[in-house]
């Protein structure tokens, strides 16, 4: 099923959201976490993980 236009992939609203709560953060060391579960997640959605 081809996205439609003006709607987002999956791996498109995870990868918002995320940035959305990782800019909203205000710990260092969260930030640092909440990165790290960005990537792995990006990973898997990908499917390279």
């Amino acid at each position: 099923m081809a996205p439609v236009k003006g709607t987002l992939s999956v791996i498109e609203a995870f990868q918002q959201k995320m940035e959305e709560v990782i800019s909203a953060e205000e710990d260092e060391e969260q930030k640092k976490v909440l990165e790290r579960a960005l990537e792995r997640g990006l990973q898997a959605l990908e499917g390279r993980r």
